[in-house]
């Protein structure tokens, strides 16, 4: 079966700071699931841009040699849906200590701004 015709699990975010935070929370998804990973990127007039989040998104999902995709979307303001759409939203808990990272507390470090 085609990848593009696989359920993906979904991740929306700005995805500045690549970081360890993200990647347990997607793996985590991943190896209770095993189902293909759809991370959007959104296209904000924040460093670095879009295309080099996508970049070392792929990149990260080649290294771990997890099925999905990365695309760039226009900034989210509100995800909706109705009734019976067929997919679930969920929030993924992690350990207090990887749900405190920061991809704002990392930027300012290192911009010298904390």
């Amino acid at each position: 079966m085609a990848l593009s015709s696989l359920r993906h699990d979904v991740f929306i975010g700005r995805w500045r700071v690549f970081h360890d935070g993200h990647k347990a929370m997607i793996r985590k998804v991943w190896e209770a699931n095993h189902r293909p990973v759809l991370i959007m990127v959104m296209d904000t007039d924040e460093y670095p841009p879009p295309a080099y989040r996508v970049n070392e998104i792929t990149n990260w999902l080649m290294y771990e040699k997890m099925e999905g995709k990365t695309m760039v979307i226009p900034p989210v303001s509100s995800v909706n849906y109705g009734r019976k759409v067929g997919y679930e939203i969920n929030h993924v808990r992690l350990s207090p200590r990887i749900e405190s990272i920061s991809a704002t507390n990392i930027i300012k470090r290192r911009h010298g701004t904390a």
